[in-house]
């Protein structure tokens, strides 16, 4: 996401039991001789993820691997 013409890496937008991330818009419209308006609104943002990326590539299964024979048995 681009801030003040530099790239920024933000966090995802998050809603947990323990806390959340929340980003929120709001624009007012001043004009002469006008009442001013004024809008506000939440949105979703979602960081954009280079999955081509070798370390995302490795298989993660072998960190289970251990866990299965016990879990076979019924453990």
């Amino acid at each position: 996401m681009t801030f003040n013409g530099k790239q920024r890496n933000f966090p995802s937008s998050f809603h947990g039991a323990h806390g959340s991330i929340i980003y929120s818009m709001k624009v007012e419209i001043h004009r002469p001789w006008h009442l001013t308006k004024a809008f506000e609104t939440e949105f979703n943002f979602a960081t954009y993820i280079d999955t081509n990326q070798p370390h995302l590539l490795i298989s993660r299964w072998d960190s289970y691997s251990d866990y299965i024979p016990d879990l076979m048995k019924g453990e």
